[in-house]
């Protein structure tokens, strides 16, 4: 699966989920919420695997990359503003 180029705004919650998800690429995503909102990761995955999540700008209230215990990714140039 691969996402890239798309910007997310003010989402409630995570801005984009992968749950059980294998091969994701996310890449060139803007991802923006205000630093007051409660709960708003930016990209969260929930049991995916060999994701890679690369080039993007992510500044949320929360978090900039939520996973759980049973993922695995790589993050390349990440530029996170929270």
């Amino acid at each position: 699966m691969s996402v890239q180029g798309i910007t997310m705004q003010n989402g409630p919650q995570f801005h984009l989920m992968f749950t059980r998800c294998t091969d994701v690429k996310a890449s060139f995503l803007r991802v923006v919420a205000p630093e007051s909102s409660p709960n708003t990761a930016g990209l969260h995955l929930n049991d995916t695997t060999h994701a890679q999540i690369m080039d993007n700008l992510i500044s949320t209230g929360q978090c900039a990359v939520h996973a759980n215990a049973m993922t695995k990714f790589r993050m390349y140039l990440l530029a996170s503003l929270d």
